[in-house]
């Protein structure tokens, strides 16, 4: 399990990717009171200063649905969190272990102040369970990942993808394809914007996996 602080950071990281929460708590609680409503009866557990709940699958999985609120948009996403890739890796490396997506990338709506709690609780049971449900298969997550296709790819970043696709495949036994994708993202580590760098992390995994 994540501990209250790790959780406070990713879903910190969120809001700093999505955009700086913004809206009137008292416009926020609707939402949310709405949502707890629907997820709580399926096992989602939220805390009282959180906008996100968590359901674990299993030993491996935790599911969450997270909600960020603007300046009068709300932006709602899905994912899992692969539990046993984040203790294969120390804490330190700063290694990839979630997957998630947009709702907004499946249901083409963009949802805001004037969207009816209803309209956004009725699309998050209608698209992310089912999506979630997909997120947990690893091996259909690990060709997504492989992908030459950016919107197919269930992460936030280029530098998520190349962390975690790896750790995956490391996990999964898949050790030589691991080493060619490796060397692949390795030729754009310009683009990378998470410490410690490609190489280093890269260091970390093989010490990892080794024997």
């Amino acid at each position: 399990m994540l501990t209250q602080s790790e959780e406070g950071l990713h879903e910190g990281a969120l809001n700093v990717i999505l955009g700086i929460s913004s809206m009137k708590l008292s416009i926020q609680q609707i939402y949310l009171e709405k949502l707890d409503s629907e997820l709580e009866p399926l096992g989602f557990k939220r805390t009282k200063s959180s906008n996100q709940w968590k359901r674990k699958i299993g030993k491996l999985d935790q599911e969450w649905i997270h909600l960020n609120f603007g300046i009068g948009v709300i932006n709602p996403s899905f994912g899992v969190n692969y539990l046993d890739l984040k203790k294969a890796m120390p804490k330190d490396v700063r290694a990839t272990y979630t997957v998630s997506k947009m709702l907004s990338s499946i249901t083409s709506n963009l949802y805001s102040v004037n969207s009816p709690p209803e309209i956004l609780s009725s699309d998050i049971l209608n698209f992310s369970l089912g999506e979630l449900e997909r997120l947990r298969n690893r091996s259909d997550v690990i060709d997504l990942l492989k992908s030459d296709n950016v919107k197919s790819w269930p992460v936030f970043s280029f530098s998520h993808r190349i962390r975690i696709l790896p750790l995956l495949l490391a996990c999964e036994g898949e050790v030589d394809e691991l080493f060619v994708f490796a060397e692949e993202f390795s030729k754009y580590t310009d683009k990378d914007q998470i410490i410690p760098k490609y190489g280093e992390y890269m260091k970390h995994l093989t010490n990892a996996f080794s024997g």
